[in-house]
């Protein structure tokens, strides 16, 4: 994965540990009769640099549902710029629905800023626990990152293991990696090398796709 790719998110949103997105959010309502989906991360979620968030991979993957003929409500909770600490800090937020599927695709800042891994792993851990917490029966996918060599092998190794790791331990379905096929290609990611473009997103969509589709 090329380092560019990688610098995604930190800038965009410094403080938002702390910051609840309010303001680019879909598809939050409060009930449906439909299943919801709650797709909850960063930039990569929020689809920063989009002309909007209806082209962003969430909306992409709600769309092929419905014309699958399948109903959902997608909710998209990604925040630019947030870590695992602060989706752990707004993931009661996140609940306030009762939800069928939720997505959990954090971890990338926090590898960017060199965070202890095991931090990272506690953190993704009780984000899980509190959904299952709130809504019992909630299938729930997460999406793993990867990191690259200039942090050092060893924080590289144990890094990359995380995500699996965690799948076992909480028994939750795993996409090894969101950005395959996109990260270091240029021609599908923004001028800035970070945020894939549209053609980008549609690529993380068919990704994503097949498994939010046998979680229905």
């Amino acid at each position: 994965m090329s380092l560019f790719l990688m610098t995604h998110c930190s800038e965009s949103s410094p403080n938002s540990d702390s910051k609840i997105p309010s303001e680019n959010v879909s598809g939050l309502s409060d009930s449906t009769s439909n299943p919801t989906i709650v797709f909850f991360g960063d930039s990569l979620t929020a689809g920063l640099g989009l002309p909007s968030q209806d082209y962003a991979w969430p909306s992409l993957v709600e769309k092929k549902l419905l014309e699958e003929g399948i109903k959902v409500q997608a909710i998209n909770a990604g925040l630019s710029g947030d870590t695992s600490s602060g989706g752990l800090s707004r993931i009661d937020w996140a609940l306030r629905n009762q939800i069928s599927i939720f997505v959990l695709e954090l971890g990338a800042n926090d590898m960017m800023r060199a965070v202890k891994v095991s931090l990272i792993k506690s953190n993704l851990k009780q984000i899980i626990q509190k959904v299952r917490e709130k809504n019992p029966d909630c299938k729930i996918l997460l999406i793993g990152m990867r990191t690259f060599p200039n942090l050092g092998k060893t924080y590289r190794k144990q890094f990359d293991a995380i995500y699996s790791e965690i799948a076992k331990e909480e028994k939750v379905d795993l996409l090894p990696f969101l950005l395959e096929g996109v990260a270091g290609e240029r021609k599908l990611n923004q001028a800035d090398g970070i945020h894939p473009t549209s053609e980008g997103h549609e690529i993380l969509a068919e990704t994503v796709y097949p498994y939010i589709r046998k979680m229905l």
